[in-house]
């Protein structure tokens, strides 16, 4: 069982790649970097991502956001797939165009994800639960301590188990989405409620595609969405 990238269960492919190429934020004209103007438009070019988006309220997980004409900022990710992020980290960077890329976001990383941190009446029980439901192993810790530690392997971002005197009282504004690493979407259903989940909401359609909302046992919400293989097949 595996966190998935990018946030959403499911985004739209167009939309994904548009993400991936560009960043999510439009600069305003006073904003962006002086020679910079024109540099994420032409890697949607080069990708044949240029032409008009239309907002999509459809995917899972939230909407997708609009993308509207105007000035982009370039991602990390996607200059360096364009080609266009050198090496180093010097202070001025150049694209194979020639353009001025340089700005505060290719000073990275900036900073890094060490911890998802979950509030519990009994952190031990919990992080059990969730060691469990990953296959993640816990870190040292007793039912006594104060803060369990679930180590993701190979590195971060872990999951933290801290106790708090109060109860969850509302929905989470965080949650985590969850994607089967070696079976399908509704048998990893089965399984984690058999854990001890809870279903909350079944978002899933007709077609095989959608998500569902689990409770784990202190009632934070989480998906379960398809997984790789079943995401590959495309539809039923």
């Amino acid at each position: 069982m595996s966190l998935t990238g990018g946030g959403a269960c499911e985004p739209p492919p167009d939309v994904a790649r548009r993400a991936e190429l560009t960043g999510e934020a439009d600069l305003a004209e006073g904003e962006r970097p002086a020679g910079q103007r024109g540099v994420a438009r032409a890697g949607l070019r080069r990708a044949g991502l240029d032409g008009p988006l239309k907002r999509r309220d459809s995917g899972p997980c939230g909407a997708v956001p609009s993308w509207r004409p105007g000035p982009v900022r370039p991602s990390l990710l996607g200059l360096e797939r364009l080609g266009l992020l050198p090496g180093s980290r010097p202070s001025t960077a150049r694209g194979n165009s020639g353009a001025d890329v340089s700005g505060p976001w290719l000073s990275w990383p900036m900073i890094e994800v060490h911890t998802v941190t979950f509030d519990s009446h009994d952190p031990y029980r919990i992080a059990r639960w969730w060691s469990d439901a990953l296959g993640w192993p816990m870190g040292e810790g007793g039912p006594e301590d104060d803060e369990i530690l679930v180590e993701r392997p190979g590195g971060r971002p872990h999951l933290l188990f801290q106790r708090v005197p109060e109860g969850k009282s509302v929905k989470n504004r965080l949650h985590l989405d969850l994607r089967p690493a070696d079976r399908t979407r509704d048998e990893e259903v089965e399984r984690l409620i058999a854990l001890g989940a809870t279903l909350h909401e079944d978002h899933r359609f007709s077609d095989g595609t959608g998500w569902v909302v689990l409770l784990d046992p202190d009632g934070n919400e989480f998906c379960v969405c398809r997984s790789d293989a079943e995401r590959a097949a495309g539809p039923s």
